[in-house]
C-alpha cells in the first residue's frame, strides 16, 4: 500500500527528479497538480495500493461481465485507512459504479457477493440491511490466497509480482506445489 510520508520531510531523489521534470517540461503547471505536500488543507483524497490497476484487471478477468472492478474501486474511494465502508444507500453506490439502469442496485449487490466470495471484502448486516458495513481486506494477501488455490492466471501473477517488486511492495508468499500436496494430504 502507498504510505504517506511526513509532509515536512526532506524530498526524496524521486520527488526532486519529478519536480525538475515538471519544471522543465510542464512549466507553469505546479499549482495545477494535486500534491499532498502543497494541498494540506484539501480534503477528499485517499491512499490506495499502487497495484490497484492490476487488481482491477484481475477482477475483470475473474468476472466475465467485467464490471466487478468498478465496485471494488468505488468501495476503496469511500474507505478511509481503517478499511471500513458504511453503506448508506445501495442505489448511490450502484450509480457511482456506472450501474444506471433500474436493476443497478441488484447488479451492485451481485458484485458485492462475488467480491466477498473471492475474499477481497467482508460484509456485515445490521437489522434488515444486508450490507451495512463492508471491510476491505489487504488485496495482496487475498491475491496470495487466490494464487494458492490456482484461481489466478500465471501471466497476470507474473505481471503483478513484477510491479510489486518495482514499487517495493511486499508480496505474501504463495505455497509451492510440494507444500500444497502436503497440505491436501493432511486434510
Amino acid at each position: 500500500m502507498v504510505l504517506v510520508r511526513s509532509l515536512f520531510s526532506t524530498p526524496t531523489k524521486r520527488e526532486s527528479k519529478h519536480k525538475q521534470i515538471r519544471e522543465e517540461f510542464f512549466s507553469g503547471f505546479a499549482d495545477k497538480v494535486w500534491s499532498l505536500k502543497t494541498n494540506k488543507e484539501e480534503k477528499g483524497w485517499w491512499t490506495i495500493p499502487r497495484t490497484m490497476p492490476l487488481i482491477m484487471t484481475l477482477l475483470n478477468i475473474l468476472d466475465k461481465k467485467g464490471n466487478m472492478s468498478r465496485v471494488y474501486l468505488e468501495l476503496w474511494c469511500r474507505a478511509f485507512d481503517e478499511g471500513i465502508v458504511e453503506v448508506t444507500d445501495e442505489e448511490i453506490h450502484a450509480y457511482a459504479c456506472g450501474f444506471l439502469s433500474s436493476r443497478g442496485a441488484r447488479t451492485w449487490r451481485e458484485r458485492i457477493v462475488m467480491l466477498e466470495k473471492l475474499g477481497f471484502i467482508k460484509t456485515q448486516s445490521i437489522a434488515r440491511r444486508k450490507y451495512k458495513y463492508i471491510l476491505l481486506l489487504h488485496p495482496h494477501k487475498v491475491i496470495a490466497s487466490l494464487k494458492e488455490d490456482d484461481k489466478i492466471p500465471n501471466n497476470w501473477y507474473d505481471v503483478f509480482r513484477n510491479r510489486a517488486i518495482e514499487i517495493g511492495a511486499g508480496i505474501p508468499q504463495v505455497q509451492d506445489d510440494e507444500k500444497k500436496k502436503q497440505k491436501k494430504a493432511t486434510a
